[in-house]
């Protein structure tokens, strides 16, 4: 198992998670102002970004601890990413982006 994996994943989870969260009207505008909306083209870039960022978790997982218990990991990453955001978005909403560029540097500096 390589320790740098892991913590790459649960990271690259947790923004693909931001991304789709995002990507929907409500918490667009929850994030920046009433009657904000994200375009079309916003929208479709925000949902590409976040399926290749689970995309990418799900290969760091697989190639941290093989393909049974990857897809595991991953699943477990991508539950406790789901609900981080959730939790976040709903009580320190403006937190929640900055939070995931610092827990990607700091899986990138592992």
């Amino acid at each position: 198992m390589t320790p740098a994996l892991l913590p790459l994943g649960a990271a690259l989870a947790y923004n693909g998670m931001a991304a789709l969260c995002l990507a929907t009207e409500r918490q667009y505008g929850q994030w920046r102002g009433r009657g904000a909306s994200p375009t079309p083209a916003l929208r479709r870039g925000l949902r590409l970004a976040a399926a290749l960022a689970l995309s990418l978790a799900a290969v760091a997982c697989i190639a941290d601890a093989g393909a049974a218990v990857g897809i595991i990991l991953w699943l477990g990453e991508l539950s406790a990413a789901a609900l981080l955001v959730a939790g976040l978005w709903t009580y320190a909403t403006r937190a929640a982006l900055p939070l995931g560029a610092v827990a990607l540097a700091a899986a990138l500096l592992c």
